[in-house]
């Protein structure tokens, strides 16, 4: 029985025939596994900035005092800054869905060329 080496749609539980044996596999395509990544950075971004200022904002008594350590702070700024950056992706994606829609897989290819090259 021949492989199934195709990704057919994404994100898509796909099964491939080996010797009369079905073995399932986890499938993406370039966008899936970016898409995954980017909310993966996401995730961890937004923990990471929501626990530091919590925590600043726990162990100072006021507000001044509390930005002064985040400000201060290289780890904090670092991390917050990080938090930043994924929320500039996200806007940067929300501007593109609502100026030009969903993008066509050449458009998406060549995208995804052109930022990791």
């Amino acid at each position: 029985v021949p492989l199934n080496r195709s990704c057919g749609s994404r994100g898509k539980l796909k099964l491939r025939l080996s010797s009369s044996v079905i073995h399932p596999i986890f499938c993406f395509d370039q966008t899936g596994w970016i898409t995954m990544r980017l909310a993966l950075y996401g995730g961890v971004s937004t923990m990471l900035a929501t626990t530091v200022i919590v925590e600043a904002f726990r162990q100072r008594s006021n507000f001044y005092t509390a930005c002064i350590y985040l400000a201060k702070s290289s780890a904090c700024m670092l991390i917050i800054l990080n938090a930043g950056i994924f929320i500039s992706i996200m806007l940067g994606r929300l501007l593109q869905a609502v100026f030009f829609g969903q993008l066509r897989p050449i458009e998406v290819e060549v995208s995804v060329s052109e930022a990791t090259a």
